[in-house]
C-alpha cells in the first residue's frame, strides 16, 4: 500500500529557498543580486615597522661573517670560502633597502603627524 502524500511533510530544499529568484544568488548568510555591483568595504593596508626587520637581519649577516673571519684559513683549505663572501653580499645588500626603509618610515611619520595636526585643528574649529 503507497502511502498517503497528504500526510507526508514536504522537505524543502535546504541549498534552495523557497522563494528564490533567479537573479539572486545565495552565498553564505548573504544573499546577492545577480548582476550588481555590492559595495565592499575598503581595508586599509597594514604599515608594520620594518625597520627592525632589516637593521637585524643586516647585523646578522655581519656578525656572522666577523665569526667566521678568524676561521679564513680552514674555510680556505676546505673551500667555503664562499661563506665569507656571502656574509659580505648579505651584509651590503642589506644596507641599501634598510636606508630606504628608514626614510619611507619618515617621511610616513611626517605624513600622519600633518594628519594628526590637520584633525585636530578641525575639531578645534567646530
Amino acid at each position: 500500500m503507497a502511502p498517503d502524500t497528504a500526510s507526508v511533510p514536504q522537505r524543502r530544499n535546504p541549498v534552495r529557498p523557497a522563494r528564490f529568484e533567479p537573479s539572486q544568488r545565495k552565498v553564505g548568510q548573504a544573499t546577492y543580486a545577480a548582476g550588481v555591483d555590492v559595495e565592499k568595504p575598503t581595508v586599509q593596508p597594514l604599515d608594520p615597522p620594518m625597520i627592525p626587520f632589516a637593521v637585524i637581519g643586516t647585523a646578522i649577516w655581519v656578525v656572522l661573517g666577523l665569526v667566521l673571519l678568524p676561521f679564513r684559513g680552514w674555510l680556505h683549505d676546505h673551500g667555503h670560502t664562499n661563506w665569507l663572501w656571502t656574509c659580505l653580499a648579505g651584509a651590503l645588500l642589506g644596507i641599501m633597502p634598510g636606508l630606504y626603509l628608514m626614510i619611507r618610515h619618515d617621511r610616513h611619520r611626517q605624513v600622519r603627524r600633518l594628519r594628526a595636526r590637520q584633525a585636530e585643528t578641525r575639531v578645534d574649529e567646530q
